[in-house]
Formats: structure tokens, sequence, C-alpha cells
């Protein structure tokens, strides 16, 4: 199943993640891990990279530099052509195919995410005879969810592999090491993933040096990354070479003042911890507060510079998510993202956040806003479904996950207008009909889970149900249910 959204959504998912139900934690790269992975077939895997030559300081590895392009489809598009031109594993057989798909990619990634059955039939031309390694990234990443976690987590690191030993530009190099990394933890949590994590940290170091990519691709990526984890010293290790390099090569330009108000933000919540506030010492207050006036010095910088960034007045409403200065202040950078960005999701379920019970607001205020995301005839795209969005957090804060909360019928209206809207106004985005059939059988609506089944377009992504067996059995409840007595 495949989800659009732009980086910063990620980011939003990661925060709200943080400050609700407390952080998923990567281990330190330069430390070892003390604890054995269970399935160890894949943390041979992981280990097999252990021998490949590693260069720690960035000064000593050789630089790579790409070809200038005027925006990051062009510049995406002739990287990897070159990349795919220089590791040599071109056939006349399928060189065409292979440029029409790296095409597709740049088309889907950089440019709108509706192209996604072109991605998908430019793939699909490939022949399978073809082992690029980026082709064979793309395969892995572009399709259906159906199988194991291991399988694929063992796949990603075979390209990992792969792309180590090619000649494609870094920031490939780093989007493949990321996916290995994050499906390695995904599969078994207790694998010693620091191997990846140095080649990953060190691709995106190189990419950064590389003052031909777009200053877009530089920032998105380092911000991934530094998503990746909530550890205690992840940020530190990240940046540890990576901002005395954007900052000699960025330096000026606004998304570097954008880049440090994040990781400020960062490390203010990473100094007072995500718990309620009766748990955080008075060092992790103040800490807090240190890191989070940084944050807005950085912040308003940047929006001087560029008072129609999008991003940057989506970090002025997570400072102010920190700072709690008053609801007109958070309202005003709402505002301001919103009419720079009409459909900004992240924007609009940050301002949901803030206005439940659990920080500034009430339940009633908070679904007054979450209504009014689906009523207005202003704001689309994704917007629509921060409603659903909200009454999954409010589940989570009064610890009713169950039939308790989500079979009160005022949530199944809330829950049927919300994507019912965005359909309406979506009607292509047919990923999001797995969470559409997942609350409604939550709901108690057997009959709009068994549609919604039928609705989905690539295919059944198995694990967000919870694996074909637990899938199977929904199905087979909710046709009983659905038929009666």
């Amino acid at each position: 199943m495949k989800r659009a959204g732009p980086v910063s959504c990620c980011l939003l998912l990661a925060l709200i993640i943080a400050l609700q139900a407390g952080c998923k934690k990567e281990n330190a790269p330069a430390q070892n891990n003390p604890i054995v992975a269970t399935n160890a077939a894949l943390q041979a895997e992981l280990d097999r990279v252990a021998g490949l030559p590693h260069e720690h300081d960035p000064a000593t590895r050789p630089l790579v530099l790409s070809q200038p392009a005027t925006n990051s489809r062009q510049w995406v598009v002739q990287a990897l052509q070159r990349g795919y031109q220089d590791t040599a594993r071109t056939n006349a057989t399928w060189d065409s195919q292979v440029i029409r798909a790296f095409e597709a990619f740049a088309d889907y990634s950089r440019v709108n995410t509706t192209n996604w059955p072109a991605l998908q039939k430019a793939l699909a031309d490939v022949p399978p005879g073809c082992d690029d390694p980026m082709i064979q990234y793309m395969r892995i990443r572009y399709r259906d969810g159906s199988q194991s976690e291991d399988k694929t987590a063992t796949e990603f690191l075979g390209v990992h592999e792969a792309m180590l030993r090619s000649k494609y530009h870094p920031a490939f190099k780093f989007l493949a090491g990321m996916r290995a990394v994050q499906s390695a933890r995904a599969a078994d949590k207790k694998t010693n993933r620091s191997k990846q994590i140095e080649w990953v940290t060190a691709d995106l170091e190189d990419l950064a040096r590389d003052t031909n990519a777009p200053v877009d691709e530089v920032f998105e990526a380092a911000m991934a990354w530094l998503n990746h984890s909530r550890a205690k010293d992840w940020i530190r290790f990240v940046t540890g070479n990576l901002e005395g390099i954007l900052e000699r090569n960025w330096g000026t330009t606004e998304r570097w003042f954008c880049f440090r108000g994040y990781t400020e933000l960062e490390r203010a919540w990473g100094a007072r911890g995500g718990g309620p506030a009766s748990s955080v010492a008075e060092k992790g207050f103040q800490g807090f507060e240190e890191h989070l006036n940084k944050a807005e010095e950085f912040l308003t910088k940047a929006w001087q510079i560029n008072s129609n960034n999008t991003q940057t007045a989506y970090m002025m409403m997570r400072l102010e998510l920190g700072q709690g200065q008053s609801r007109s202040r958070m309202e005003t950078w709402f505002q301001r993202a919103m009419a720079l960005e009409t459909n900004y999701y992240d924007a609009a379920l940050l301002m949901s956040l803030y206005l439940e019970p659990r920080w500034y607001g009430s339940e009633a205020a908070a679904l007054t806003f979450g209504r009014s995301c689906v009523a207005s005839k202003k704001w689309g795209g994704q917007v629509p479904l921060v409603l659903v969005q909200l009454h999954h957090s409010l589940a989570k804060y009064y610890h009713m996950t169950n039939s308790a909360y989500w079979q009160r019928p005022q949530v199944w209206q809330d829950v049927k207008s919300s994507y019912e809207k965005f359909f309406a106004l979506n009607p292509n985005e047919a990923g999001w009909r797995h969470d559409y059939a997942k609350d409604a059988y939550d709901c108690g609506q057997p009959a709009v889970f068994l549609q919604q089944t039928k609705l989905f377009a690539f295919g059944t992504n198995y694990a967000f149900f919870g694996g074909r067996e637990k899938f199977q059995e929904m199905l087979e409840k909710a046709a009983a249910s659905a038929r009666g007595p």
C-alpha cells in the first residue's frame, strides 16, 4: 500500500507518536548492540557489509559532483542515468525501459504521487533479467506489502550492498540504505544495524558535499534521517560531520536556518522527554526552554529570508506547541501555513493536536476543528482525514482503543464523513482504502469493511491488518455479521 505525502508528514507523525505513546529507539551507531538478534539469518545479512572499506572522515572520501539541473526532477533523472551507465549493468535489451522507469520514478517521487500507475507499469516493463541495483531497489520499494518483513528486509539489505558497490550517486545509496535499516528494524528490533547506519550517514554527508545537488534534495534527506530515530544521542551522531558540511555549503540559505530550527526543536523534546509534565525534571525543562529559544532564533531568521515557505510556518507551529504562549499565536502560524499551501495536511493535523485536551484545548475544541476540516470547501488533499486521525489520537488518550470507543455512533459518523469527503476529493488515492476498511471494521460496520476491501487497487497489504491469517479472519467475521442471524 502506498500513501502519498511529503517528507514533513513523516516528521509530524513521528512527533505525534513521541508525544502520545513514547518513542522507539534506534541503537547508537557507535555502540555494539548488547542484545542478541532473534533472527540470526537476518543479522548475518546485516553483517555482510562489515567487510566493505569505509572511510569515516568525509574530508578524505572522494567528492561526487553531479551535473547541475533546473529542477529536482531533471536532477534525479540525469543522476540516475549517469549512475546506470557508470555501474555498467546496461543491456540493449532493456536500456530504454530502464530509462523510462527512472523517468517514472522521478515523476512520482518529485512531481506528483498520482503518477503511481505509470511507475508500476514502467517497472513491469523492465525485463526480469535486468539486475541493475537501482531497478532492484525500486522493484522492492514499490510493490505491494504482501511479503513477510523478514524477506523484505533481506532483499533491501542485499540491494543496499549492491548499491554500495555501484557507481550511483550518494543520494540513491542513502535511500537504499535508509530503507534497509528501517526494514531490518521492522523485522527484528534486536538486530545490530550499526554498520548500515554508518554507511547511510556517510552517504548523506556526501550528498551534502555535492554543491550541484538541489537544496531540497539535500535537506529533505537530512531531515528524513534525523527523523529515523528518537534515541538520545541520535541527533548528535547524525549532525557530527553533517552540520559543518551543511553550513559551509548551504549556510546562507533559508533551508539551513529552517534545518537548524528543526534540530533545536528535536533537541528540546529530547531534553524534556515525551512523558507528562509531572515526570519531567527541572533540568529537563531548562534544556527544553533553552533549545526552544534557539529554535525560535533560527526559524525567525528563516522566515525573514523567505516568508513563503510552508515548512517554516509549520515549524513555528511546533515551536508554539512547546512554548504554549497563546492559541492566537498558534492560529496565526496555522493560517499562514494554510494560506501558502491550501491542502497542508501536516499543519491541520498539528493544529488538531494542539487543541486536544492533553495540550491546550479540549475534546470539544479538537472535534470542532476536526469536523471543520471535513466541512471546509477550501481545504482539500488529505485535510479531511484529520478528523479520523483525531479519533485515533483521542482513543489512545482515553486508553480506549477497543470497541468501547470506536463503536460510539458519533465516532462512526465522523469516521465515515472523513473518508467519504477524502475520496470524493481524491478518487485515485486507493492506498487509504486499507485505512477506511480497518476503521470501519473497528467501528462495527462489516458491510463497509467488505465494500472497501474490494477497492484495494494495488492488492492487499496483509501486514497492515496483522497478517494474511488475521485479514482472512476479519473477512469471515464481517461476512457472517453482514449476513445477520
